[in-house]
């Protein structure tokens, strides 16, 4: 996907600022003031690289009026200034510069209301902030519909403009990004077939993950409970031989042995209750599951996979609404099944629990029988000993049984991960054959700007056995190479991606914007621009003008916008009515 064209208007519909976009080097210019005098300074250069980036999605608008250098101050005359036109931002994008087929993304923001301040739209339809992140851009620019990697996780690679993305090739994203999700990344970028199989496991990732929170040394817990449990045992054990062998008085053998009967049933009652509980539990779980498992008639993946299907069987039995009834039908009917098992195991413990008071009052009433027998007191202390001993009892083995079912849930996780790291290791000569294609523009774009001798630059991976995961690094390129030289590296790495994508024809961004250029040497930083504008991708960077020489018409039809201190991005001064 190409971008056309950048407009941002106020919400009555004037506009404050319009740029169109070429295939090739796209420069934002910023010039001093008549006669080569003043600062190129807050112009607003870098201002139009973060309205793209906020268009594909950017949490917020501060980026947009803060300056990250001076201490992330905001700029208060441009955040006003915002807050008064509550500014409309829409971003036209299409497969190609030529063609018609042109998406409209728009983002519309209110920074005085307290709550919502952002509103999502592509092509004049509101989604939420979900299905226009993870569902229709990654759809348009990614065509994928995986949850992961996510979006916004992928974009950063092409929209570069904070320090982190400035300064590392290859973990150029969020500082919340992790080993795991660069794996997810790359496999991704370099490999779109294995989507489905990173979906899954960065999905099995995050259960696991969320399960070893829920149960810490879980291993560790469950060997320590055992062994309090098998000491409990013994000494109920030991407890209940004592009350069987032991003597009232021969007349109140009768009684005696009720007694014995009765608290025997109260035992076997509480059990029973406890085990209705956890049905009812698991099923309650169960019914919490299926409820998340709903799916709206406006639910756009959904309606894309049909749409997907209808394309190649035009005689589809069922309409997409019919599909999605019948989905929510038959958990409808699961749901109903769960509900009327409730209403039979609140019916069942109410029954239990009736019958453990109608124990328990027998009980009472035997040992104010018993209380004739001298002995009773004794009795009635190991009778005392037994219980506390079954509620001990009764209190591991549920939590031992609720750790058994962890284990088993993690075990059945861990054959899940297993098995995607299997699929992925099956993948490997597909991906090496892919990074034979990226490699080969990655290496010549570096020879061109760094003219290396010596052994190519090239992206490659390995398994690493430790944390299970595959880690992509760049080899061959300096230990420490300084910030000009890495900025060039990370411009090279780009372009050559736009180059692979255009060799496979996949679906993927066809742009690529990065700030700071100015400390990439003069030299280096044209055979990029040279780059730039032989292959079939767009660059986007903003430059003071004495980089590229004072006569700044020599970069020609390369210059998309020129900024100067009376043509500032925003045009606020054009503005004094508001």
């Amino acid at each position: 996907m190409f971008l056309k064209r950048l407009i941002i208007t106020t919400e009555k519909g004037t506009i404050i600022r319009e740029v169109s976009f070429k295939k090739g080097l796209n420069i934002i210019l910023g010039i001093p003031a008549k006669g080569n005098k003043g600062s190129t300074n807050n112009l607003g250069k870098t201002t139009l690289l973060r309205c793209i980036d906020f268009c594909l999605g950017a949490r917020n608008l501060e980026e947009i009026y803060t300056d990250s250098e001076n201490n992330k101050n905001p700029d208060n005359k441009v955040e006003s200034f915002l807050r008064k036109v509550n500014p409309i931002f829409t971003l036209e994008i299409s497969s190609s510069l030529d063609s018609s087929d042109v998406i409209t993304i728009e983002r519309r923001v209110n920074l005085n209301r307290r709550s919502k301040k952002y509103f999502n739209f592509i092509d004049g339809t509101e989604l939420s902030k979900d299905e226009f992140e993870n569902i229709e851009l990654k759809k348009i620019f990614f065509a994928s519909s995986e949850h992961y990697p996510t979006f916004r996780q992928l974009i950063g690679k092409f929209v570069r403009g904070n320090d982190k993305s400035l300064s590392n090739i290859l973990n150029y994203g969020s500082h919340f990004n992790t080993d795991s999700d660069y794996e997810k990344i790359y496999f991704f970028l370099m490999l779109p077939k294995s989507s489905k199989v990173l979906d899954t496991k960065k999905a099995t990732e995050n259960e696991m993950s969320k399960f070893r929170k829920n149960f810490k040394k879980i291993d560790e817990k469950i060997k320590e409970l055992q062994q309090s449990f098998y000491v409990i045992e013994n000494e109920l054990s030991e407890l209940k031989n004592l009350r069987d062998e032991f003597k009232i008085d021969a007349k109140y053998d009768k009684e005696e042995e009720s007694l014995k009967n009765v608290q025997l049933s109260i035992q076997q009652n509480e059990g029973e209750i406890a085990s209705l509980k956890l049905k009812k539990e698991i099923n309650l779980k169960r019914k919490s599951e299926l409820e998340d498992k709903f799916i709206s008639l406006k639910s756009q993946s959904l309606k894309y996979l049909y749409d997907e299907a209808k394309y190649f069987n035009k005689k589809l039995p069922r309409t997409f609404d019919e599909l999605v009834q019948f989905h929510n039908q038959m958990i409808n009917n699961e749901i109903d099944y769960l509900n009327k098992s409730f209403e039979k195991y609140d019916s069942l413990i109410i029954e239990k629990e009736q019958a453990k008071v109608s124990y328990v009052n027998q009980y009472n009433e035997l040992l104010s029988f018993l209380g004739k027998s001298g002995s009773l007191a004794e009795y009635t202390k190991l009778n005392d000993k037994i219980s506390q001993k079954s509620i001990i009892f009764g209190e591991l083995k549920s939590e031992i049984d609720r750790l058994s079912s962890g284990i088993k849930t993690l075990e059945e996780l861990k054959s899940t991960f297993d098995s995607m790291n299997e699929t992925l290791h099956s993948l490997e000569p597909e991906l090496d054959e892919n990074l034979k294609i990226f490699n080969k523009y990655f290496s010549q774009y570096v020879n061109q700007i760094a003219d290396y001798k010596a052994k190519p630059s090239v992206l490659s991976y390995g398994f690493k056995t430790k944390n299970e995961q595959y880690e992509f690094k760049i080899s061959n390129i300096e230990s420490n190479p300084g910030s000009g030289s890495k900025q060039a590296l990370i411009m090279a790495f780009d372009l050559a991606y736009i180059s692979f994508c255009n060799e496979l024809k996949l679906t993927r961004p066809r742009f690529i914007t990065q700030d700071k250029v100015e400390i990439i040497d003069e030299k280096i930083l044209q055979s990029l621009f040279s780059i730039a504008d032989q292959i079939d991708g767009q660059l986007i960077v903003p430059i003071i003008w004495d980089k590229v020489g004072n006569e700044h018409s020599a970069i020609g039809e390369d210059c998309i916008l020129t900024l100067d201190s009376s043509n500032k991005f925003f045009c606020i001064e054009k503005f004094t009515d508001l």
